[in-house]
C-alpha cells in the first residue's frame, strides 16, 4: 500500500512541476507584455489557472503524507518550452508567445494524458488530474481563438499593405 501512495505522490509532484514550469513561462511572458496589451488578460488567466491547479496538488500530496516539491527538477526540454520565450523587440514578442505557448500546452495536455491513464493511481486522484485538464483545455481553446484572430488580422494588415503598394 505505501508504494503505490509513494507512487501517486511521485506522480502528483511531476504534475506540480508542470504547472511550475507553466508558472514561470508565464512570469517571463507577462514581463515581456505592454501593459495595455490585450494578451495580458490572457496571461494572467493562465497563470492564475496555473495557481489553483498547483495548490490542488499540493494539498493532495499533503493528504496522502507526502511533501510537495518546490521549484522545477525536469531536465531541459521536458515539458517547460514555456520558459525560452525569445526575447524580441517590443510589439514582435506576441508571435514568440503565441508559439510557446503552443508547445508549452501541448506538452502539458500529453503529461496530463499520461497521468491520468495510469491505473495506479487511486480514482479520486485521476478525476482531480481529469478536471484540471479539461481547466486547461479550455483556456488553450481560448488562447488558440485569440491566436486566430491574431492571424486573421495580420493577414488582412497585409492585403491592405499588399494594395496600397500596388495603386
Amino acid at each position: 500500500m505505501q508504494a503505490l501512495t509513494d507512487h501517486t505522490i511521485a506522480v502528483l509532484n511531476n504534475m506540480i512541476e508542470v504547472q511550475n514550469d507553466r508558472l514561470e513561462g508565464y512570469e517571463k511572458a507577462l514581463g515581456m507584455v505592454e501593459e495595455h496589451d490585450d494578451i495580458k488578460a490572457m496571461l494572467s488567466d493562465g497563470r492564475s489557472v496555473s495557481y489553483y491547479c498547483r495548490e490542488e496538488l499540493r494539498n493532495a500530496i499533503v493528504e496522502l503524507g507526502g511533501n510537495p516539491v518546490e521549484g522545477r527538477t525536469l531536465p531541459p526540454g521536458s515539458y517547460h518550452s514555456w520558459a525560452i520565450i525569445p526575447s524580441t523587440a517590443s510589439g514582435h514578442y506576441r508571435k514568440s508567445i503565441f508559439n510557446v505557448f503552443e508547445v508549452g500546452e501541448h506538452a502539458t495536455q500529453k503529461a496530463y494524458e499520461h497521468a491520468i491513464k495510469n491505473n495506479l493511481l487511486p480514482d479520486d486522484i485521476r478525476k482531480m488530474l481529469a478536471k484540471q485538464k479539461q481547466r486547461l483545455q479550455k483556456q488553450r481553446r481560448q488562447v488558440n481563438q485569440l491566436h486566430k484572430t491574431e492571424l486573421k488580422k495580420e493577414k488582412a494588415m497585409t492585403l491592405s499593405a499588399r494594395e496600397n503598394f500596388l495603386k
